[in-house]
């Protein structure tokens, strides 16, 4: 079959031709919406915008310009259409705005290293032909500490999935017996679709996955957007491809000498040694059987699912397997390398964000449920722990994790003779480091789970299970080895408010 013919000047005439996207943005900055995409860059930002210097990648007809400029932040617009930019420069003339309009590619930009407080691009990414060169373009000119703001959907993904594609028709039909007015999707456009890389990747797991590849820290998700900032007839009408909101933070340089900077440091360096000793444990599926049985009872079926601590993937990609949606944090680089080469050795694509578990960088509310395995004894900060997992997840959403006193031998002796009859006396120097750490975490000399239980009710969750698991989960010859520390699972509810 003869491979459709993409016109080349189609990218350069489609994204010239700026009279209807100019007139929308100037009823966006005329109504509502400006100020509702105020508000969200300004939370996702955390902080104000005056004062702040903003690069706006791809900046068509000027919103961001305009709409951050008059809140008195330094405004750069930067496009590879002048008809976009010509627009962009007299919508901002005309409101009184401050701004630079600019010819520049979103893959190589011309700023010196570190000169914006904050990047942000709208309805870009998708058109780029490098969307990984330009996100890398956006942690050289971001000041330490800065934000990345990519707002963007799965546009056109209707090409590339039935589901979507009936939902797209199923929207227009709706549009139009309410407004008269006719949409449709030009399919000759295809052809240019499929020589963009991002045209049938599933986003935006695609972009936290490729933002922590390429150096940002905290990532941020929502899912849908759209419903902070469009109008109904725009909510309505691109509800097939919901708008999303990736943040991403450029990393600060840890200052040496710093106390809990060396903790977590060592504690880092710890679990980025032991990735090159973690597998894929087969025995993986009887956690895996547990967390699935127990939503099951509960009436969840198909849930979003955070993998807290997810290591190099097993417990995420198990779950994954079985068809949910999974996240999975971690703050080992080398556990989130191994985890990537896991998820791709098995088909399967599941972002695998870079972050802290006790400060979790996802918005409130995000999940329905949070997953881990044996992380919370590894924590200097359980408890605050427990209460971003809870922020993480929706009203009513579970949280399933399983966990053993793995430290708890360094508080009681009886404890300390079986885990040296089963272990020997030796062990490792940088296993001796984490050792040394555990001494000092709170979690390591309590009493549990009857900790978990106290900890998890004064956050405000409703305990349902706590179960010891050791016979389901491990081998005869792992219960014997592991006696002094059996294995547990706790479910615990978010209430509805």
């Amino acid at each position: 079959m003869q491979e459709a013919a993409l016109d080349p000047d189609y990218e350069s005439l489609s994204w010239s031709d700026s009279d209807d996207y100019d007139q929308y943005v100037n009823e966006e900055l005329a109504d509502s919406r400006s100020a509702k995409w105020v508000a969200l860059v300004s939370r996702l930002a955390g902080c104000f915008l005056e004062g702040k210097t903003v690069l706006d990648l791809g900046c068509g007809p000027g919103f961001f310009p305009c709409a951050l400029g008059a809140e008195g932040a330094k405004v750069y617009g930067i496009d590879t259409s002048d008809n976009m930019l010509a627009c962009a420069r007299a919508n901002a003339e005309k409101r009184g705005v401050n701004a630079v309009m600019l010819h520049m590619d979103a893959e190589s930009l011309s700023f010196p290293e570190a000169t914006f407080d904050l990047v942000v691009t709208r309805n870009v990414t998708w058109t780029l032909p490098n969307p990984v060169a330009a996100y890398r373009e956006c942690l050289k000119v971001l000041k330490p500490g800065g934000k990345l703001l990519v707002f963007d959907a799965n546009w056109h993904h209707e090409f590339y999935s039935e589901a979507v594609a009936q939902k797209v028709r199923e929207n227009e039909a709706a549009y139009y017996r309410k407004t008269g007015i006719h949409t449709a999707v030009c399919t000759n456009d295809k052809p240019y679709y499929d020589s963009l890389p991002l045209s049938s990747v599933v986003r935006p797991a695609w972009d936290a996955d490729a933002l922590t590849q390429v150096g940002f820290d905290g990532i941020t998700v929502i899912e849908d957007a759209g419903k902070e900032v469009y109008l109904d007839w725009e909510y309505e009408l691109y509800g097939a491809s919901p708008l999303f909101a990736v943040a991403a933070e450029k990393p600060v340089a840890a200052v040496e000498g710093n106390e809990a900077f060396n903790v977590l440091k060592a504690t880092r360096d710890y679990w980025n040694e032991r990735s090159n000793t973690f597998g894929l444990d087969g025995s993986i599926d009887k956690w895996g059987d547990l967390i699935q049985q127990k939503l099951l009872q509960r009436g969840v079926t198909s849930p979003w699912v955070l993998d807290a601590g997810c290591g190099t993937g097993a417990m995420a990609l198990t779950l994954a397997s079985r068809g949910y949606r999974v996240c999975g944090v971690d703050f080992s680089q080398g556990m989130l390398l191994h985890a990537r080469m896991n998820a791709k050795h098995q088909g399967l694509e599941i972002p695998l964000v870079l972050g802290c578990v006790d400060q979790l960088p996802f918005v409130s509310e995000t999940f329905d449920v949070v997953v881990s395995r044996n992380v919370l004894s590894n924590l200097a900060v359980a408890k605050e722990a427990l209460e971003s997992w809870r922020d993480a997840l929706r009203p009513g959403g579970y949280l399933v994790y399983f966990d053993s006193s793995w430290w708890h031998y360094l508080h009681e002796e009886s404890l300390d003779a079986k885990r040296a009859l089963a272990y020997g006396t030796g062990s490792s120097p940088i296993f001796n480091v984490l050792e040394e750490l555990a001494k000092d975490m709170p979690i390591a000399a309590a009493d549990r789970p009857a900790w978990d239980v106290m900890a998890l009710r004064s956050l405000g969750f409703e305990v349902e299970a706590v179960e010891d698991v050791s016979s389901r989960v491990w081998t005869a010859e792992e219960q014997q080895r592991y006696e002094f520390a059996p294995q547990f699972m706790v479910v615990a509810r978010k209430p509805v408010r």
